[in-house]
Order: C-alpha cells, then structure tokens, then sequence
C-alpha cells in the first residue's frame, strides 16, 4: 500500500485519477466510502430508502492507494471527509448532502427518473376514504428508458399503510403531494439478453452446486456482514463469498436471485445446500436459535 508521498508520484496520480475516472463514467452512482464511518452508511442508506439499491461502493481502504485516492478526489471535489457521493459522474457532496436530496425529493429524480417518461395507461384506480389511498398502475412503459423495466406499480397510502412501488416511474410527483415512497426496480432491459441471462443462471447454479455453503453479498452491507458474522460464530468459516458488485452481470445476478428467492433482489442471499435460508436478520435468527449449527454442519 502506497503512502501520501505518492501524491507527488506522477504515475501513481495518473493511475489512481484514471481508476477514480472509470469508476463514476461507468456507474450511475458510486460512493467512495470508509466501511466504520457512519456518514459512508448514511449516504447509502438514503439511496435505499428510495429504492435504489444499485449504488456502487468503494471501500477506500481496500484501493491499491487509499489516502491518494481520497487527496485526488479532495481536489477534484473540493472536500476531501468520506463520503464522496457522485451520480453520473458529478460529485453530490456527502452524508449530509445526500440525506438533504432525499428528503427534499430530488435524490430520486436524479437516479430514478429518466429525461422523458409515459404511462401505457392506468390499469385501476380505487380511493378508499380520505387518508388511505390504493393506485394500481400496470404496463407502464418509458418513452425513453435509463435502466430497469417499467411494470406494476402500487402504492399504499394510510396511517397504518405502506408503498410498494415497482419500477422506475417517478410515482410521486406523478401521482402529485406523496410524501413518502420506496421503489423498487425490476431489471427488465438487462434481461432481455436472453443468451446471457441463461449463462448467469449457470453461473448462479454452478456455485450452488460446487459449493454447500454460498454467501451472496456486497462490501460495505451491514447486513452481509452480520450474515456472515453469524456463520462464522457457528464455526463455519469455509463458505463461498460472491461478491456481486464485482461481477459484470451483477443486475442480472440480483434479478435472478429475487426471482429464485421470491425475495427483493438485494443482499445478502445464504444459501446451504442450494437451499435459500434467508438474509442477515434471518441467519441471526437462525443461529440464536440454534438451528444454523445444525444446518451448516457437513
């Protein structure tokens, strides 16, 4: 690991800019983190409270030069604390800024919404008493479309109710006056390759079958890492870690999972002997319990 005399390495500042450059063209959203700092976790979590699970994070401990990295993007952003968040290639700011986006709406117009959007039509429509609504929109399709598919979408509305909403159809400012939603993106374009939708389903099956244990995870999720604390604590330390966001078909990886799962397409995804047994929270369960000893023993 390099040290800060680097910043004064040429090819080392090349490097490390060129990596940093790559990074934030080629994401659409990337947040350049520290995994103890609860700022990074903050940034990440308003991306999921609207939705968007797919922001990419970058554990700058683990870079080939952590502390010139973060003196690059200093320069580049004008801040050189963690988090630095950018969403196509322009930084947002930090933990702060991206929980001021979110709670003022535009977080999620700016990874949600694409420049033009239309409604096939309105499947139903149903308003039950004044505070608690049900909208049921079906075959809603973009005019022009950023990513994931455009399908059912519901929404909840209630003091004792809750929002679904799938697809990435801006449903609040559409509906009007919501304060509150979550969506969740179906990835429809990157299934369309069917060829290449079939061969992640072999990879997906290949380490179910060379594998008793699999971990799907992520770096950075609280979750993951309670999953496999709870593994470990039960002495079952040889288990197989895909770390999605490292794989190119990473969407398609999640998509087909949800599916297998009849899960949401997030993680962390465990499964023992090609058997999905749950997430974080459910192998804590598991284990306090007393039954994840026994599931992972050979």
């Amino acid at each position: 690991m390099m040290g800060n005399g680097d910043s004064k390495n040429p090819e080392a500042v090349e490097k490390t800019t060129a990596r940093i450059d790559e990074l934030i063209k080629k994401n659409k959203v990337v947040i350049f983190a520290k995994g103890y700092c609860p700022y990074c976790h903050m940034a990440r979590d308003a991306f999921k409270e609207i939705g968007y699970n797919d922001s990419l994070w970058i554990e700058l401990q683990e870079e080939e030069n952590p502390s010139l990295m973060q003196s690059i993007l200093g320069k580049m952003t004008g801040a050189s604390s963690v988090p630095r968040v950018f969403i196509d290639g322009k930084c947002i700011g930090g933990g702060d800024d991206t929980v001021a986006l979110r709670k003022n709406g535009q977080l999620a117009q700016m990874v949600l919404l694409p420049s033009s959007f239309g409604f096939e039509h309105f499947e139903s429509f149903a308003a039950i008493g004044a505070f608690r609504r049900v909208f049921l929109l079906s075959r809603v399709r973009p005019i022009a479309q950023t990513g994931g598919i455009w399908t059912l979408a519901r929404f909840y509305r209630g003091t004792n109710g809750r929002s679904d909403i799938w697809g990435l159809d801006s449903v609040s400012s559409f509906l009007g006056n919501l304060k509150s939603f979550r969506v969740s993106p179906r990835m429809s374009s990157v299934m369309s390759n069917k060829e290449a939708v079939q061969k992640t389903q072999e990879k997906i099956n290949t380490w179910l079958g060379e594998n008793r244990i699999v971990v799907f995870a992520a770096p950075g999720c609280p979750y993951c890492l309670k999953a496999k604390n709870a593994l470990e604590s039960v002495g079952c330390t040889d288990y197989k870690l895909v770390n999605v966001p490292s794989e190119k078909d990473a969407p398609v990886i999640l998509t087909l999972l949800a599916r297998m799962t009849r899960k949401k397409p997030t993680v962390p995804k465990v499964f023992v002997n090609g058997k999905f047994i749950g997430g974080g929270n459910a192998l804590a369960r598991l284990r306090d319990s007393g039954q994840l000893a026994d599931m992972v023993k050979e």
